[in-house]
């Protein structure tokens, strides 16, 4: 790849945009998950044409959603909730939740290239042509008398099959953009059911993003079904504690490890957010030997023995023996995140995925891990932050966590990285490893992953302080981490450099780049042209920015040597009297006056 062409991240590039080609990882994904299975040759030939593709995309994208928006992990589950194809009486899915109770219908419109995605809008005549009266009432056909296929005959029979259907609603999702003059219309047709739009943009937000940090699975509440001691009391221990922001209760109870490993396998970094380390990060480690054999080596419960356990925090918690269960009592969490003792959860989950279903009872049975719940019910929602992180530093500081991992906010980071992708499709790391797993799987590109330490730099850069931006000190003492939310200019800003010092390194080494004043200079050479040219934000103007900066840098040089800076042709005297010429670039790029420097040169230039 021509690096001097590097396309800016948040505009559309020649093909597709970065963020619109991280989808299509996740969709191809899906689509290989298919592939195993020579009766859908919609997944099985997928690859052999571009036609064959787009289609398979099609039906992948409802996947993904079903995945990452209704938490169905398995492929075939979710393959049973697609009813695309004719005589689907304009759905193409579905999905019942009997907790929320509410049965939805689905309709897709998928673009084949990122213009068509993130642009063109469904037609109202495509959204008219879903039968959904036809098919709650349990109609065979649709108006025209064209009879329903199998699958959306399968769908009539589990609404009739419904217990109390009288309690759900019925929903509409269109997962396509829609012009805003048509929803009033829209609305209207499917009245009285609700309708929710799922544009491009909840695309990238609520699948993308998700698959691409683990944490497209989330559930807000969780219960562990625990087996009662003779004393019931002794079976969870409840305490109420006084902390500087009110009062909170710690509940201390041995729950089954099977249970704990089910829940950390399926969520993944979703239940990780206030840990320093992410799941992904775990798993380039290694599994803790001792833990793994006292699961499935041992038929004993000493499990609870060998590690200090799990601290969770929650928005509220509660135990109770009375479930109509003998023996059994339960825990029901709300809002849980993991604080302390990730590696441990880590090591349940990855056992529990890397064994054979029917093994799981056999190799849990009886092991137990002491799970600490620290709820916050009782304390004021705006110190929950301070508090939270106050835990979690506290928890970690035994470990070989990296400190700019274990003092980052992560709110604040969360935040940065999702309005970064969503704005660039750039990936912010804010913690060690955190995409490792999905760069080697092919559904990143390392061209869009940004380290922290270096994403600090460009920030400093974005604001024109080039010293600080090459400051060493930068990167130590946690002092690369953000303490606010940065501006939507900023991250344009950032997106520029990060073209602009790909195509100065003359090629992807971040180490190079991190240790390298005079690649920043050229980014901030690159970027001083788009300012003065009144901040262009077209494909085009982009383009001319990253090569005219690449091509005039040894002219500006030049231009300085030439007496138009006083960094050069210096006379440097040693102790015999011998003179020679200095020139002192890096004390140059580090001087206030770079920059005005540059100001002067661009200007020149452009009035030539």
């Amino acid at each position: 790849m021509d690096k001097t062409n590097v396309l800016p991240a948040n505009f559309l590039s020649e093909e597709n945009s970065m963020r619109y080609k991280s989808l299509l990882s996740v969709l191809d994904e899906i689509i290989t998950q298919g592939e195993t299975d020579t009766t859908k040759k919609i997944y099985a030939e997928a690859f052999y044409s571009i036609t064959n593709l787009v289609r398979a995309r099609s039906v992948a994208y409802i996947h993904s959603y079903l995945s990452a928006v209704k938490g169905i992990l398995s492929f075939n589950d979710r393959e049973a909730l697609i009813t695309d194809g004719p005589g689907d009486g304009g759905v193409d899915g579905y999905f019942i939740d009997h907790e929320q109770k509410y049965v939805e219908f689905i309709q897709s419109k998928f673009g084949a290239n990122s213009d068509n995605f993130e642009e063109k809008s469904i037609g109202l005549d495509d959204i008219a042509k879903m039968h959904i009266d036809r098919i709650s009432e349990g109609h065979q056909t649709d108006t025209f008398g064209q009879e329903f296929n199998g699958k959306i005959k399968g769908l009539i029979r589990n609404i009739c099959n419904i217990e109390h259907l009288a309690e759900y609603s019925f929903k509409v999702v269109i997962l396509a953009n829609v012009r805003e003059r048509h929803r009033e219309a829209i609305e209207a047709l499917f009245k009285p059911f609700e309708v929710s739009i799922f544009t491009f943009e909840h695309a990238y937000q609520l699948i993308v993003l998700p698959t691409l940090t683990a944490e497209q699975h989330y559930s807000s509440t969780i219960t562990f079904e625990l087996t009662l001691s003779d004393i019931a009391q002794q079976t969870a221990l409840l305490r109420t504690v006084t902390t500087e922001f009110g009062n909170c209760n710690i509940l201390l109870a041995l729950v089954p490890t099977a249970q704990v490993a089910k829940l950390v396998a399926n969520q993944k970094n979703a239940i990780l957010r206030y840990n320093p380390r992410s799941y992904l990060e775990y798993q380039q480690q290694r599994t803790n030997e001792g833990i793994r054999d006292s699961i499935l080596s041992s038929r004993f419960g000493e499990f609870a023995l060998l590690n200090n356990g799990i601290t969770m925090i929650a928005r509220s918690s509660s135990f109770t023996d009375r479930i109509g269960k003998v023996g059994k009592g339960k825990i029901t969490i709300s809002s849980p995140q993991i604080v302390n003792g990730g590696q441990t959860a880590f090591t349940l989950a990855q056992i529990y995925s890397s064994i054979e279903e029917k093994e799981v009872n056999s190799a849990f049975a009886g092991k137990e891990v002491l799970l600490k719940v620290i709820d916050l019910k009782n304390i004021d929602l705006s110190n929950h932050h301070d508090l939270i992180k106050k835990i979690s530093v506290a928890t970690n500081t035994q470990t070989s966590v990296i400190r700019a991992d274990r003092e980052a906010d992560m709110n604040i980071q969360r935040e940065i990285m999702s309005r970064v992708f969503l704005r660039t499709g750039l990936l912010y790391e804010y913690r060690t490893g955190q995409f490792t797993v999905p760069e080697k799987e092919g559904l990143i590109d390392p061209m869009q992953i940004i380290d922290r330490a270096l994403f600090r730099r460009l920030a400093l850069l974005a604001d024109g302080n080039l010293a600080k931006a090459t400051d060493k000190s930068v990167t130590k003492k946690g002092k690369n981490q953000f303490s606010e939310v940065i501006s939507d200019y900023t991250i344009d800003r950032i997106a520029l450099l990060w073209n602009l010092i790909i195509a100065a390194s003359g090629g992807f080494s971040k180490s190079v780049i991190a240790n390298r004043p005079e690649l920043f200079a050229k980014c901030l050479f690159g970027i001083t042209l788009w300012d003065i040219r009144n901040k262009p934000k077209t494909t085009e103007s982009w383009k001319s920015i990253v090569n005219a900066a690449q091509e005039e840098w040894a002219h500006f040089i030049e231009w300085a040597k030439g007496g138009n800076v006083p960094y050069f042709n210096l006379e440097m005297g040693d102790e015999v009297g011998n003179y020679r010429s200095a020139y002192l670039e890096s004390q140059w790029f580090k001087s206030g006056r770079f920059e005005q420097d540059v100001k002067r040169y661009w200007s020149f230039k452009e009035a030539a």
